[in-house]
């Protein structure tokens, strides 16, 4: 599942992870759903709840990234 979520995830920037999170919501559900079999397994339930970034983003772009979210989900 977390492979399946990654090769998703990664060709979306994070304004755009955050924007469409309810439509990557259900493409990954889409996506999962299809391999379950394969799998032995079933999915019930999917969804993106939190979002943890990597350790490689420099402290110094912490601070515009955390100005960016801010307007994303209308706060400063």
């Amino acid at each position: 599942m977390q492979l399946v979520t990654r090769e998703l995830i990664g060709n979306y920037r994070l304004d755009e992870i955050l924007e469409k999170k309810v439509e990557l919501s259900q493409m990954l559900s889409n996506r999962l759903k299809q391999q379950q079999e394969e799998y032995f397994v079933e999915f019930s339930m999917t969804g993106i709840k939190d979002i943890i970034l990597s350790g490689e983003i420099s402290v110094a772009g912490k601070g515009d990234l955390v100005e960016q979210l801010g307007q994303l989900v209308g706060t400063k």
